[in-house]
């Protein structure tokens, strides 16, 4: 999956979509917070799952 659009360009610069946010249990909270750019790990993360899901389709 191509995330290059999700490259840092700022907040707020060029896409006006609102933030999606979850509460997460706080042994995956600790997990994530401890990621050097926990943005790009969940935009990744969610991109897999779907990903597998497509594949899981077919």
């Amino acid at each position: 999956m191509d995330t290059h659009k999700f490259q840092s360009l700022g907040v707020g610069l060029r896409y006006k979509q609102k933030p999606v946010s979850v509460m997460l249990p706080p042994e995956l909270d600790k997990r994530i917070r401890a990621l050097p750019n926990r943005s790009e790990f969940i935009r990744q993360a969610i991109a897999e799952k779907f990903a597998r899901e497509d594949q899981e389709k077919l």
